[in-house]
């Protein structure tokens, strides 16, 4: 990857008031993934008097290599502007010269090695009971490889203590962060409640751990190390000139600068469904589900926003004012601004919670296929502000605010934050004589949830030593546009000698489009609520199929 301008005359850059970029593309990267896999299985059939067994066992073996090291060709540092206008932070990367990346200087893979076993039961006692039962054991050992770094900024003097921003040449031995070996049951029940074997009542419970892959980039010592310092951009030209003009250190971030706890446990997930069905005349069915799914321990991978010293000490009240407007926030307090020292660990209130409940009718004749479904989410999550980095301004992005945790200055909208989203669905098609079908599909998506947010540099807090966006009010009070599809097919069948057919067929999609907007700026100020993407035009097409 490389940047469509130079960064040396261009160099990267950020604005907080609208959450645009410039110049050079940042953290152009080159990648590289390795996945070795081995997949055993062996199945048994088992009958008895007491009803049959259908047994599985199985073992997997994963070997995760991936590598993503930032190469150099967006310069070595990235600036950032506040809300009003003027340059205020600068990003130093250990990166050195693009010419020598791979070979002069490297960076260390990401190595998930996974090995997994797992035995399962399926029994049915009778006609109308069947339960499913298994165990399975996940173990997974994260590391990575070494690396030699010789960054472009090595020899920079830092202005305050006088050594250097990053160490002029450094090597890192492979090592492990830490290895886990976790069981997971599961256990399913499936139960007949008529003679007809009309309607069934079904319950499941599992637990499912997350595959960790390449999760501990940020973390890896052997990959990029980064550095905050506030800038002071001396003679105005946009670039960096040397030390004299930058100011304190804010923080260091990756690498050494973000060990990993030893003790880390592995994130999961829990879920536990109740489902009715029910058989009407033909070929018709009704389903009722509900779904809770708890996901536990989380760990905050690539970033390292969380401040060890910081949690739980965001208790000094303080009031500001910006563009006109009065907040009641909490910073922390003076003695802790500078400590932003944490290892990557579980986060301590890392438990988010979704309740799902869906209804949905089928029907199918031999002309006619129809469904019509919906459903209602109730979400309980950590939610950041902190969207700059997360790229919210991108087009493709369809809820800007994500599912991450932050140390939020302000407790009127905190960082916890109860959502809810829904969905409804019709689609079928008919079949008419001489073989012309018409298929329509609707969908209706309910919008994002969203609060206006105060960026980072925006007010002068301790806690804007690392980050200190904020949402302005409870992301449940406002809601994005709505959006409704509207998706129609006509296809023509045609059939040929030896049993072929082909199929003409004309598509027009979203038909009735209103122009929702499917995402849009959130920081406070004259860019506030600026269209960054709307749905995607009125598209149609013309296709073949050819069967055989």
């Amino acid at each position: 990857m490389v940047p469509a301008v130079d960064p040396s005359t261009n160099p990267p850059s950020q604005y907080q008031a609208n959450g645009s970029v410039n110049g050079a593309g940042w953290n152009a990267f080159t990648s590289e993934r390795r996945k070795p896999q081995v997949k055993a299985q062996l199945t048994y059939y088992l009958p008895t008097s007491a009803g049959s067994h259908d047994l599985k066992f199985g073992f997997e073996d994963i070997y995760d290599w991936y590598t993503l090291g930032i190469n150099g060709q967006s310069g070595p540092y990235r600036i950032t502007y506040n809300p009003a206008g003027m340059p205020y932070i600068i990003r130093f990367a250990d990166v050195g010269t693009p010419s020598g990346y791979g070979s002069a200087w490297t960076t260390g893979a990401n190595v998930d090695q996974h090995y997994a076993g797992y035995i399962q039961d399926r029994w049915a006692p009778n006609n109308r009971v069947t339960i499913s039962a298994g165990i399975r054991f996940d173990y997974q050992r994260m590391g990575y490889t070494s690396s030699t770094r010789v960054p472009v900024e090595g020899g920079v003097i830092d202005p305050v203590d006088g050594t250097m921003i990053f160490p002029a040449n450094t090597t890192t031995p492979a090592g492990t962060f830490f290895a886990n070996t976790n069981p997971a049951l599961r256990l399913g029940v499936s139960y007949t409640l008529d003679e007809k074997a009309a309607t069934v009542l079904k319950a499941f419970y599992g637990r499912y751990y997350n595959n960790l892959a390449d999760g501990f980039s940020g973390a890896n010592p052997s990959g990029t190390s980064y550095v905050n310092y506030t800038f002071n951009d001396l003679n105005h030209n946009g670039l960096y000139d040397g030390p004299q003009e930058l100011g304190p250190l804010i923080n260091r971030i990756g690498t050494s600068a973000a060990p990993v706890d030893p003790n880390s446990k592995t994130p999961y997930t829990d879920e536990v469904s109740v489902t009715v069905e029910h058989q009407f005349w033909g070929e018709s069915s009704v389903r009722g589900t509900y779904v809770r799914k708890m996901q536990k321990e989380f760990m905050p991978f690539y970033f390292n926003p969380i401040v060890a010293a910081w949690v739980g000490n965001v208790n000094v009240p303080t009031t500001v004012t910006y563009l006109g407007q009065t907040y009641n926030l909490m910073d922390v307090p003076a003695s802790l601004a500078n400590n932003t020292d944490t290892p990557y660990t579980n986060y301590a209130d890392g438990n988010f919670t979704y309740d799902t409940i869906e209804v949905a009718f089928t029907k199918r004749t031999g002309k006619f296929f129809g469904q019509v479904s919906a459903d209602y989410q109730w979400r309980n999550e950590l939610r950041s502000a902190d969207i700059v980095d997360f790229g919210a301004n991108s087009p493709l992005n369809t809820d800007p605010i994500q599912v991450y945790p932050q140390l939020t200055p302000n407790p009127a909208a905190p960082n916890r934050q109860s959502t809810t989203m829904y969905n409804m669905q019709m689609s079928g098609h008919y079949t008419f004589s001489h073989d012309i079908g018409l298929g329509v599909n609707w969908r209706y998506q309910s919008g994002f949830n969203y609060s206006p947010i105060v960026p980072s540099g925006a007010v002068n807090l301790n806690v804007c030593n690392f980050e200190c966006s904020f949402f302005t009010q409870n992301l449940n009070l406002l809601r994005s546009d709505n959006v409704s599809l509207m998706n129609v097919r006509v296809d023509k069948s045609f059939p040929l000698s030896g049993g072929m057919k082909f199929t003409l067929m004309f598509d027009a999609y979203n038909i009735f489009n209103a122009d929702p907007v499917t995402n849009f700026n959130l920081n406070v100020g004259a860019s506030y609520q600026t269209v960054i993407a709307v749905l995607d035009p009125r598209c149609f097409q013309l296709g073949f199929r050819l069967e055989f």
